[in-house]
């Protein structure tokens, strides 16, 4: 079962979380990769791709939470709406990435919004792993890859 929250803050920033669990390894895959922001060292990495940003906090292989952000140009989206952000994974030689994780709505009327989504992961992953956020409907495909 997966819990889910979000609230909006001050500053006209949407924040969500989300307790995270494995899908089955039966999985569909959904994208391949199409940037690499680099490498988690002990602690985090992060890195954005056009409209999107990934946020890593772990260490070696266990990974405590995985928070997708909307940066890179100007660091928000431009337009109001709403949007999912969806957590991606795959293991070392897969040529595509897997659905992990998949947001609630987050919305907002403003323009010139910012959008983060976290997910609580707390999981030992493979090394080599990799892991990508997107926000549907936004550009960009951060990943980082899980080491010892």
């Amino acid at each position: 079962m997966r819990k889910i929250r979000w609230n909006v803050v001050v500053g006209a920033t949407v924040l969500g979380a989300a307790v995270f669990s494995m899908p089955p390894a039966s999985a569909a895959p959904q994208a391949t990769p199409t940037a690499q922001t680099g490498v988690v060292t002990p602690m985090n990495a992060s890195g954005c791709n056009v409209h999107t940003c990934i946020k890593v906090t772990g260490k070696k292989l266990y990974v405590e939470s995985v928070t997708a952000s909307t940066g890179g140009f100007y660091g928000h989206a431009h337009w109001p709406g709403c949007h999912r952000a969806q957590l991606l994974g795959a293991r070392r030689g897969e040529t595509w990435l897997h659905v992990l994780g998949t947001s609630s709505k987050v919305c907002s009327k403003a323009f010139f919004t910012s959008f983060s989504f976290k997910w609580y992961t707390k999981h030992n992953f493979p090394d080599g792993y990799q892991l990508c956020v997107q926000w549907i409907g936004l550009g960009g495909l951060p990943c980082e890859y899980i080491h010892k």
